[in-house]
């Protein structure tokens, strides 16, 4: 199973303009919910998987907040790719 697509996971549609307080305020209440210390007491399985969650939750966001980033994530997925050297971060 591949990594989600940033946007979906905040249930996004694909799109350069965002409204960043929008974004942040999903991103806390979606890393509420997978945050690895709610599943302390969970199995070692689903610690692991929270922690993955997580993961992929806190790159999803500092793609999607950062415009330099969020453009060329908008052209990987779209089959494009920024060739080296033609931005900056």
């Amino acid at each position: 199973m591949g990594t989600p697509c940033h946007y979906a996971l905040f249930e996004l549609a694909p799109a350069f303009r965002l409204d960043l307080d929008h974004l942040a305020t999903r991103y806390r209440e979606l890393a509420r919910a997978v945050h690895p210390d709610r599943f302390a007491d969970a199995s070692e399985a689903e610690q692991r998987q929270a922690l993955e969650r997580s993961a992929e939750l806190n790159e999803a966001y500092q793609t999607l907040k950062s415009a330099p980033r969020r453009a060329r994530y908008l052209l990987a997925i779209s089959g494009q790719e920024v060739p080296a050297g033609n931005y900056r971060a």
